[in-house]
């Protein structure tokens, strides 16, 4: 178990990554192994944070906890995902899949 989180929290971490080059409104990538969290902000430029998670709904059957940050406490900004141990490359596709559905249908 420990060897997969390790080995599928790097790719993991990777496709958040990328996800982030994509959408402007993921500030900041942060984590260790299969728990990671995105940093939702409405100004890359300055971290300002406040783009709230919360309102869009199921964000397409994914379950995600939404957690708050030191910089923001009255709004939700931070997507804390973390999967089971024994998550697989191709369950993080999935996911990642989803979110990239969710993020882009956010306005």
């Amino acid at each position: 178990m420990r060897e997969n989180a390790d080995v599928v929290g790097k790719y993991f971490r990777g496709k958040l990554e990328d996800l982030q080059s994509k959408y402007a409104l993921i500030g900041d990538v942060r984590g260790m192994g299969l728990m990671q969290a995105l940093e939702l902000v409405k100004d890359r430029k300055d971290q300002r944070t406040g783009a709230r998670s919360d309102q869009h709904g199921l964000w397409n059957a994914l379950v995600i906890m939404v957690c708050l940050s030191a910089k923001a406490v009255s709004t939700a900004t931070t997507l804390r995902l973390a999967p089971m141990l024994n998550t697989t490359k191709g369950d993080v596709d999935d996911a990642i899949q989803l979110l990239d559905k969710s993020f882009s249908e956010v306005r």
